[in-house]
């Protein structure tokens, strides 16, 4: 029974002596071997000048012969594609060899591979004329030129370095696949990978150990603004695009050009949370994020924060030289302003809403005496601006053990006692002496004010809102 096969023959140029005679320089003849597909068959045709006999051996890559027609007085033989009972006898890359007799004897033997898949074509080029022929070494690889209607895999016969849509690979493998034009999406390059294990699935994988290496690159040489992209991650859950190093870096964007954009993130849906950009870091001592501009200029932009397309209206900037400026307000968790200062003794003797002084070594300690004159102000729970002289140095870091936010204006959570009297909203407060606490102040003198209670309390002590004005 004749069985329809659907095969896709790639031919290679891969010239092998297997111990024949060869041509004389003065017998120096042209041939060529067309390979066609039949219905249930691969053809092979001898187009040379005076050629008397043909054979065709097929030999699995690792050298196994399958098929063999032995020297024939013919000039075209078949490959079967299925045996006597209907069975497809191959499906896979193949060498064969075809010999050629010509009227003076002499015989000529061309290697080629045969790639055959389940795609009904073919679109093959003849062998070369092969004229002048040298022995070649015993090891040489089983390298091909392969030929299709749409590209071709070339493979040099010495180097074996592969050539995809190019026959010139000046690296060890070198693909160039052109899609052809289309109205509709279309893809060069398409790596599909899928499994129901909960493993490492890749479609496509790109790796280099070079020390200036690339594992994965896309370009871009259009100049249309919009729609080009050089690498695509796509995922409805999960990464789009993953980079993962040890001490380098996962993904790294860069633009040569005076209006590029290095790294582009964008959401697209109307609703919801989602972010363009999203980072996170588990170090201690990391940052989710970090942006530097190596300009050397001080007034350098190092973030801009833009209302418009591709930034058109700038509304955020910060600064090399950590200025930052917006055009809206900034609302912060707490409700006063605080500097941070160094106390006396160690800070775990401190705690939020305690009334400090300056003491006489110019550090902050607890006030302890009615109506100071050396009020500075009180620990703040929860500033909403912190004012620090050092920064965000290490320097500042390290003193961070020390020092403590002293709220100087705004409404603060306060410590304070009724030894003076009930305190009610709109009363000035003052130092007591408790150490920590403000009381009630009736005959205040210029520097004792701490600010106005916005609370009651009837007696005893707690802590109630205050409003810090120092006077």
């Amino acid at each position: 029974m004749k069985v329809k096969h659907q095969l896709y023959l790639l031919v290679v140029g891969l010239l092998l002596l297997i111990g024949a005679p060869l041509v004389s320089a003065g017998e120096t003849q042209s041939f060529t071997v067309l390979v066609s597909t039949q219905a249930d068959s691969v053809h092979f045709s001898a187009q040379a000048q005076g050629a008397q006999a043909l054979r065709i051996e097929i030999l699995t890559l690792n050298g196994k012969k399958i098929f063999d027609t032995g020297l024939q007085n013919e000039r075209a033989l078949d490959w079967p594609m299925s045996d006597s009972q209907g069975r497809a006898v191959a499906n896979s890359i193949y060498l064969y060899i075809a010999t050629i007799q010509t009227e003076q004897g002499s015989r000529r033997q061309v290697g080629k591979i045969v790639v055959l898949h389940s795609n009904p074509v073919l679109s093959t080029a003849s062998v070369d004329e092969m004229t002048q022929v040298e022995p070649l070494s015993h090891n040489l690889k089983h390298c091909a030129w392969v030929r299709d209607a749409h590209g071709f895999l070339f493979v040099s016969p010495l180097e074996c370095r592969v050539g995809i849509g190019t026959n010139n690979p000046l690296n060890l493998a070198r693909l160039d696949v052109r899609t052809a034009k289309s109205t509709s999406g279309t893809r060069a390059i398409f790596g599909y990978a899928t499994s129901t294990a909960n493993e490492e699935i890749v479609g496509i994988w790109g790796k280099s150990d070079a020390t200036n290496g690339v594992g994965v690159r896309g370009e871009v040489t259009s100049s249309v603004l919009t729609g080009n992209i050089g690498v695509h991650g796509l995922a409805n859950v999960g990464l789009g695009v993953q980079g993962e190093t040890s001490d380098g870096t996962g993904v790294g964007g860069f633009a040569g050009g005076s209006t590029g954009i290095g790294v582009l993130g964008h959401a697209t849906d109307g609703t919801g949370d989602n972010a363009g950009v999203y980072a996170r870091s588990n170090s201690a001592g990391g940052a989710a994020l970090k942006a530097e501009n190596t300009s050397g200029n001080a007034n350098a932009n190092v973030i801009l924060g833009c209302s418009g397309f591709f930034c058109s209206n700038i509304v955020f900037r910060v600064r090399n030289n950590g200025n930052v400026t917006a055009d809206g307000t900034f609302t912060g968790g707490g409700a006063d302003y605080a500097d941070m200062l160094t106390v006396a003794g160690k800070k775990s003797d401190y705690e939020p809403g305690d009334v400090l002084v300056i003491g006489p070594d110019g550090k902050l300690t607890k006030s302890a005496q009615p109506y100071s004159t050396a009020l500075a102000g009180v620990y703040s729970t929860q500033p909403a601006f912190v004012g620090d002289t050092q920064g965000a140095s290490e320097q500042s870091k390290a003193a961070a053990d020390n020092r403590v936010p002293l709220a100087l204006v705004g409404m603060v959570p306060v410590k304070v006692t009724a030894e003076n009297g009930a305190i009610r909203p709109g009363d000035l407060l003052t130092t007591s002496s408790l150490p920590g606490y403000a009381m009630r102040a009736t005959e205040p003198k210029v520097g004792t004010v701490l600010g106005k209670a916005l609370e009651s309390l009837e007696s005893g002590t707690g802590v109630i809102k205050v409003l810090i004005t120092l006077r």
